[in-house]
């Protein structure tokens, strides 16, 4: 399981390269098999992926209770806003075109790894602005009672 929800993410940018292209067909470097391309570059897509979706929804999490950390940086936001897009079309594509349904067999595998990324787009920004705001109102609360302690004294 952990291998291969490891590589869902890569596997995604991968075959929308092999729709993409002119020959339809995955990118591999001259002089290396596919499947050795896939163990290579797969594992290192997904885990940055997970990576940066678990620090997003941690950071939501967290910021129910109040804690400001993991701080979301705003190149994590910057990243994750074209997967929430290419994710987003993915999946109205696979919905709307009935061709695509029926060239891809495993179509719903394709929907999910779509949502995936909609899923990263859609917890990061979040996960920014939330604490943000937070950040805002303890530093505005804290300066009323600066503030208070100042004028009565």
């Amino acid at each position: 399981m952990g291998r291969c929800s490891t590589e869902l993410a890569g596997r995604l940018a991968d075959w929308t390269y092999a729709i993409l292209s002119p020959a339809h067909s995955e990118w591999t470097p001259k002089g290396m098999f596919t499947w050795t391309w896939h163990d290579l570059s797969w594992p290192i897509i997904g885990i940055f992926f997970w990576w940066l979706a678990g620090r997003s929804i941690e950071g939501l999490l967290f910021s129910r209770h109040k804690i400001l950390l993991p701080k979301i940086r705003w190149w994590e936001v910057v990243v994750s806003l074209p997967a929430l897009a290419f994710g987003a079309i993915w999946e109205v594509g696979l919905c709307i075109d009935q061709s695509a349904r029926a060239e891809f067999p495993l179509w719903m595998l394709l929907a999910v790894l779509g949502s995936m990324w909609v899923a990263l787009g859609l917890s990061t920004s979040p996960a920014y602005f939330v604490p943000w705001r937070l950040r805002r109102r303890l530093a505005s609360s804290t300066a009323e009672q600066a503030g208070m302690l100042t004028s009565t004294s």
